[in-house]
């Protein structure tokens, strides 16, 4: 018997799935999750999506690409909302849908950046990239 290297049909599990998009920072296709799978089981495997997003253990952004539920896409809206009790300006993601809180998303300021731009107020909103910081905290980077 040959072995082609793809997965057999008895292997795929919703488990696998979620595994797989939780190990990436950036939101996944339906055919990056398929990578490795036989033409046979695609079915199962969009099946096995559909079904995963139906509960809600994943969610769809932009177009047809699929995160777990309740992170955050690399790209995002936020609203700045006040500062902490130090004084950094602290923001939340504007399309925030779930029963939690919203993680607080703190702003780094840009010192070392030779363009100068206003600083972000309370209620100000903004389109940046996301980052996780060491700290389990999320800092900003302005897309403008």
């Amino acid at each position: 018997m040959i072995e082609t290297g793809k997965l057999p049909a008895n292997s795929i599990h919703i488990k696998q799935i979620i595994d797989f998009i939780s190990g990436r920072r950036e939101a996944v296709g339906i055919r990056n999750i398929m990578i490795g799978i036989s033409t046979k089981d695609r079915n199962r495997v969009k099946k096995a999506v559909k079904e995963l997003e139906k509960v809600g253990e994943i969610e769809r952004t932009h177009g047809k690409k699929y995160i777990l539920s309740g992170q955050l896409p690399k790209v995002s809206v936020i609203e700045v909302t006040g500062t902490d009790e130090f004084g950094e300006a602290i923001a939340k993601p504007l399309s925030w849908k779930h029963k939690k809180a919203p993680p607080l998303i703190y702003i780094k300021s840009n010192k070392s950046s030779k363009t100068r731009r206003a600083a972000l107020g309370k209620g100000d909103r903004a389109l940046v990239r996301l980052q996780l910081t060491q700290l389990a905290q999320i800092v900003f980077h302005c897309l403008h």
